[in-house]
């Protein structure tokens, strides 16, 4: 079993060099194993290209005979914009399968294990699945029509496992709308910009209460020696009141070790889910201004 959690552990790793460039479709990992060995890895690639078995298969030279695949999702039963990844580890003549997380994708949904197992693959499940569980998590609750809500979120401080859903989160252009540059990052834009958040003091991270995954950002940050509130989180978790309750349990910690009345809260004049949210915390506006080349108006926190 430690042998299992370590190749699926690798996996995972893998998995995460899958973002942002597989979206829409899941990052997936794929590790084959040979006498206890890791001999190839692979992840899912932009869409239309390589699955992450595909991907393995393809970066292996040797012999297929006596292989194990570590999947980090079930392999894809169904032929989309590329063939079947449980018809390629048959092809290849795989002898067994460990598979993390069966895919809630209903083309998929137990079919591709099951496929696997039709053809005389041994299949074992659930390895690693809390911790694959975590990962994919906005995917599985797409699949699953599933919505966080406020009442299910935390506040934490940044940490390296963070760092692909940071990534994947900077890269996004809605986003990004009205945040810094105002545009997608690159990968080493974003890169420079979890490490410089990691080193040094940053806002709190909202996480997911029970999984304690990344949702984003939420709270002061000092910039040019003004204290700057603000929050910025993940496009697929917008909405059902996630920003506004993080403003809240913010301001609550914050009240306890900064005087708020001397923070700064920039609203751009377009961007009306942070109005609304102004609106709810009782936030009053203080005068109007620009800010990275937007009109808009300065807050003041507090009722």
């Amino acid at each position: 079993m430690a042998l299992h959690e370590a190749f699926m552990a690798l996996a995972l790793s893998e998995s995460q060099k899958a973002l942002p460039h597989c979206l829409p479709n899941p990052p997936v990992g794929c590790v084959l194993v040979k006498d206890d060995v890791a001999v190839s890895t692979g992840h899912t690639r932009a869409p239309g290209r390589y699955h992450a078995e595909a991907d393995a298969l393809a970066n292996y030279a040797g012999s297929f005979s006596d292989l194990t695949a570590y999947v980090t999702l079930e392999p894809c039963s169904f032929h989309g914009r590329t063939p079947s990844c449980a018809d390629a580890l048959i092809n290849k003549g795989i002898n067994r399968v460990i598979v993390a997380l069966i895919d809630p994708d209903p083309r998929n949904n137990g079919q591709g294990v099951e496929k696997l197992r039709r053809a005389g693959i041994q299949v074992i499940q659930g390895i690693c699945e809390e911790e694959v569980s975590r990962f994919l998590g906005p995917y599985l609750r797409k699949k699953q029509q599933t919505k966080l809500t406020g009442a299910q979120i935390k506040l934490r401080g940044l940490n390296q496992r963070d760092k692909p859903a940071v990534l994947s989160m900077l890269a996004d252009p809605e986003v990004m709308r009205f945040l810094g540059p105002r545009r997608a990052l690159s990968d080493d834009e974003g890169a420079a910009w979890f490490n410089d958040a990691l080193q040094g003091p940053s806002r709190f991270v909202i996480s997911d209460a029970t999984s304690d995954e990344f949702i984003g950002f939420c709270g002061i940050k000092e910039i040019n020696g003004i204290l700057d509130f603000g929050y910025f989180i993940r496009s697929e978790f917008w909405g059902n009141g996630i920003a506004t309750r993080a403003c809240e349990l913010a301001v609550e910690k914050l009240a306890h070790e900064v005087d708020l009345a001397t923070a700064q809260v920039f609203i751009a004049d377009d961007n009306e889910a942070s109005k609304r949210v102004a609106e709810k915390m009782g936030w009053q506006v203080v005068r109007g201004s620009t800010k990275d080349g937007e009109f808009g108006h300065y807050y003041r926190i507090g009722k």
